[in-house]
């Protein structure tokens, strides 16, 4: 309400306020002519009743009461940050954060269009704390959406997400120069299987992903690592094996994208070791022949995997004498396609290759790999 007072040349007005503002003059008194006052009182500078009005009009439509924000996240200590996602071991974890003073906070858990799965009123401060109850099924394997959505008295909203995983079974990383992967291991389906994976772990370090390959018709089918690491000599070794463990194939946990599975020799489920492969696509049929499930990428750990089945593949049997290296995935490394002329002499414990006849200054530049016979050496400089 704005009161211009009574008596002689006064105005009175008075702002309704809601989802339309309107504003109504409801008298004008004068012993001016009336368009005369009428006119100076509303267009006045700085004390006229449009400004006025036009700032009590901003000053409710910048802030009614209060811009409605949300900030909310899960306590640090119960998460760890995942490809994603945030992982946890926590069935039920505490939701905290800030809105507008009074606001409804709301939970809403995978995508199922109902905010019915928690809900808090936040305090005069605006700060809130809310319990979610996460839930690892058939169906989701342990991942959880959550929205979370704040509502005030006049109705507006605003949203958050929240992904979460819920692992019951032990959780494995796989570090790659590419990036990261989380896998949850299926404790209580393939017991006998995780645990010989397990008992690999301080061997799997400095490992090579040896193998991707393509299925007969082209299409993505997986990456295969575990047999392979550098040793101290930083030479590239096979690893040493424990006795093969028994197949634990399961039809429930069939051999379809994101899983994690053994290798096996050829026509024999009972002889997976060390090597594992992770499944790139739906490869249920490798389910009649035995081939164990034992893990499940976590999060949008996948699309490591995926960059590393992308990595152009080489033939490095002739390189390394191992037969297995047939599609090995790398980066940064080209063929050789250049054969040198001339002669090359090498002293035992030295780094010089001295050459007769050769053009090493013109075709061999700094930081490039030559082969010597089956020695593979990287060129530090050329001398002339």
């Amino acid at each position: 309400m704005i009161d211009g007072g009574s008596g002689e040349n006064a105005v009175n007005a008075q702002s309704q306020t809601g989802t339309n503002i309107n504003r109504q003059v409801l008298n004008v008194q004068s012993n001016q002519p009336s368009a005369e006052l009428f006119d100076d009182r509303l267009t006045r500078s700085g004390s006229g009743l449009n400004d006025r009005m036009a700032a009590a009009n901003g000053l409710y439509l910048g802030n009614p009461v209060g811009n409605l924000t949300l900030s909310v996240g899960a306590d640090s200590t119960k998460v760890v940050q995942s490809s994603g996602t945030l992982l946890t071991k926590q069935s039920v974890i505490a939701l905290s954060g800030t809105t507008l003073p009074g606001a409804t906070v709301e939970l809403s858990r995978d995508d199922d269009g109902l905010f019915n799965d928690g809900s808090v009123v936040a305090g005069a401060d605006g700060k809130f704390t809310v319990n979610v109850t996460l839930l690892h099924t058939n169906d989701n394997n342990g991942a959880n959406d959550i929205t979370v959505r704040a509502k005030d008295s006049n109705g507006r909203t605003t949203t958050e997400e929240l992904n979460f995983h819920l692992a019951v079974g032990t959780v494995v990383r796989f570090n790659s120069v590419v990036g990261t992967m989380d896998f949850e291991l299926l404790d209580e389906d393939a017991p006998e299987t995780v645990e010989n994976f397990l008992n690999y772990q301080t061997r799997y370090a400095n490992s090579i992903v040896h193998r991707s390959a393509k299925s007969g018709d082209g299409d993505d089918f997986v990456i295969q690592g575990g047999g392979f690491g550098f040793n101290s000599n930083n030479q590239l070794v096979t690893i040493t094996t424990d006795p093969p463990v028994q197949s634990e194939a399961d039809p429930a946990n069939s051999n379809i994208r994101g899983t994690l599975a053994m290798a096996l020799p050829a026509n024999n489920p009972n002889g997976g070791t060390s090597q594992w492969f992770i499944n790139l696509n739906d490869n249920s049929f490798l389910d009649d022949q035995d081939f164990t499930v034992f893990g499940r990428v976590i999060g949008e750990g996948l699309a490591v995997a995926d960059q590393i089945h992308e990595l152009p593949t080489f033939n490095l049997v002739g390189l390394t004498s191992l037969s297995a290296l047939t599609d090995t995935p790398l980066r940064n490394y080209s063929q050789f396609t250049k054969t040198i002329q001339g002669t090359v002499s090498v002293t035992a414990g030295s780094n010089l290759v001295v050459g007769q006849g050769t053009k090493f200054t013109t075709d061999i530049p700094a930081d490039q790999r030559i082969r010597i016979g089956t020695q593979l050496f990287t060129v530090l400089n050329v001398n002339a």
